[in-house]
């Protein structure tokens, strides 16, 4: 460790040389290293979806998501939760740690799920499991949103043009 120091010191043009190479050699390497190279890291998320139709969002937080979210919070590997709660549709997300297995955690949650049922009303749907797939399946949003307000308008020129000039 002296020696380094010394050599350092004595020598400060040619330690500037040797970090100089050294920073070029990454700098070049990272455009060449292939992304082959690089591991597939796929979306760690489990969706649970319940439909309980004719019923206000707040009602169905109520008697459907709150009772989902305490059972399901016991899965291992928890990173964190969401849900979100609509007119007649409760859809709660879970994001898990990197190296969770995903089909272990979704059966799991599919167990929770199936417990927690019993508790939800009678009129409610069963709770659907769903893997999140959005390394293999790629999504793309377009949005069609009108200056005007003028919704029936921008539906006809989505369907019109926008679905024609896509599907060519």
């Amino acid at each position: 460790m002296k020696n380094i120091i010394y050599f350092s010191v004595k020598h400060p043009i040619s330690v500037l040389m040797i970090f100089l190479a050294l920073a070029l050699l990454g700098f070049i390497s990272l455009f060449r290293v292939g992304i082959d190279y690089m591991p597939k890291i796929g979306d760690r998320k489990i969706h649970v979806v319940t439909e309980y139709s004719g019923i206000t969002a707040s009602e169905i937080r109520r008697v459907v998501a709150i009772p989902l979210d305490r059972g399901l919070s016991s899965v291992k590997s928890l990173k964190n939760m969401e849900s979100v709660c609509r007119t007649g549709i409760s859809v709660i997300t879970l994001n898990f740690k990197y190296k969770t297995d995903i089909n272990l955690a979704m059966i799991e949650c599919r167990q929770i799920v199936d417990e927690t049922f019993r508790l939800l009303p009678s009129l409610c749907g069963k709770p659907a499991v769903y893997k999140s797939h959005s390394e293999s399946n790629p999504t793309v949003s377009i949005a069609c949103v009108p200056k005007d307000g003028n919704l029936a308008e921008a539906r006809h020129f989505c369907e019109l043009d926008v679905v024609t000039q896509l599907q060519r």
